[in-house]
């Protein structure tokens, strides 16, 4: 994966975690949010980001969120920036 797809995916990601926070919460949405967070957690895991050493995602429109993962091994997220 190249760092543009997986910015994209983080950016999904965390589209995705607003609108469950929003209360979306069908079975399909849980299970995009699902699928998307596994293959996110996956590359997190393999670069070793944490809160100390954060993926910064961003889109094209000079958007961006910093995403890593906890100490318990979840995906964690900053606020939402303009670049």
């Amino acid at each position: 994966m190249n760092k543009a797809h997986i910015s994209e995916l983080a950016m999904y990601w965390y589209f995705l975690s607003l609108q469950l926070d929003a209360g979306a919460d069908s079975d399909e949405f849980l299970d995009e949010l699902i699928e998307t967070g596994s293959r996110l957690k996956a590359f997190l895991s393999c670069g070793r980001y944490t809160a100390l050493n954060p993926f910064q995602a961003s889109t094209s429109e000079s958007v961006g969120v910093a995403v890593w993962l906890d100490d318990k091994g979840s995906i964690q997220a900053g606020e939402l920036s303009e670049e």
